[in-house]
């Protein structure tokens, strides 16, 4: 039930990071998707730390580019050197970085591996919560939306849930537009909870977690099998199209389902699989 943080929200951590505290990025950037490029320089009186940050030069600093082995970056103000094109400076070390902009998928990255997520989607064909791409729109020949949708196929004889909690992980270049529940269960008096900041019916929880809560308006109506409900995705724009992949991934977690005894059903099957969509893509 791991999930692997993205070089998106990593990025969106350090910044915050830089932010709360005051202090200034240096060196180069080490995003894994993007081109590398120079953050910045330190003020006089500051040095560019191992961790990409300027602080305040130490007089007492007795360490030296020889001592600790850096052949790049700075150590106690003194320049150690400069890596060649395409590597990074990494604590004092020269790194391969991967360059995947816009690449198809199975290419190799530049280091000895090769662009990923390869394109999926759906997170598992014969589960018993099933995400999957069900529409692609195109405007102008550039991938404009996305829409994912949710099935429930249950166990012959599983107690049905009555409310359902589903939460995806979103990275990537897109935004929830839309979300809809099926006519049968809107029939039955289910709907969508509305966030009480935005009134859309769905809920942010952070920047890159989806969360749908399926609920009752009137009475105590079961979630049978069939569809549950879709997510339409805006994919980039056409000022600043997509060129890296989407990943959604439904998050596999207790409480999906309420009461208990339709949630443990879910305990045993495998549903956080990502979901991967690249804006154009092709197998080597």
């Amino acid at each position: 039930m791991n999930h692997k943080p993205t070089w998106r929200r990593s990025l969106i951590m350090f910044v915050t990071l830089v932010g709360l505290f005051g202090v200034t990025a240096c060196g180069e950037d080490d995003r894994r998707v993007e081109p590398v490029a120079d953050c910045g320089v330190c003020a006089d009186g500051e040095v560019c730390g191992a961790d990409g940050l300027c602080a305040p030069f130490d007089a007492n600093c007795l360490d030296t580019c020889d001592s600790l082995g850096a052949v790049c970056g700075e150590v106690c103000g003194q320049a150690c050197g400069a890596c060649i094109e395409g590597a990074v400076c990494r604590e004092g070390a020269c790194v391969c970085q991967p360059t995947c902009l816009a690449k198809t998928c199975g290419a190799g990255d530049g280091c000895g591996g090769t662009c990923d997520p390869c394109p999926s989607d759906e997170n598992c064909p014969d589960c018993i919560l099933r995400a999957h791409v069900i529409d692609r729109t195109y405007d102008n020949g550039r991938l404009d939306r996305v829409t994912i949708a949710v099935d429930y196929n249950p166990p012959e004889g599983a107690e049905l849930p009555g409310i359902a909690d589903l939460r995806f992980d979103l990275s990537g270049p897109a935004k929830v537009v839309r979300t809809g529940i099926a006519k049968r269960l809107h029939e039955r008096g289910k709907t969508i909870h509305r966030d009480g900041l935005t009134g859309q019916a769905w809920s942010m929880l952070g920047e890159e977690r989806l969360q749908l809560l399926l609920l009752s308006k009137t009475g105590n109506e079961k979630l049978d099998a069939g569809r549950l409900a879709l997510f339409e995705l805006q994919v980039g724009s056409s000022e600043e199209p997509a060129l890296v992949p989407i990943v959604i991934s439904l998050i596999e977690r207790e409480q999906i389902f309420a009461p208990k005894l339709a949630d443990e059903a879910l305990w045993t099957s495998s549903i956080g699989d990502p979901i991967s969509i690249w804006p154009e893509v092709g197998h080597e």
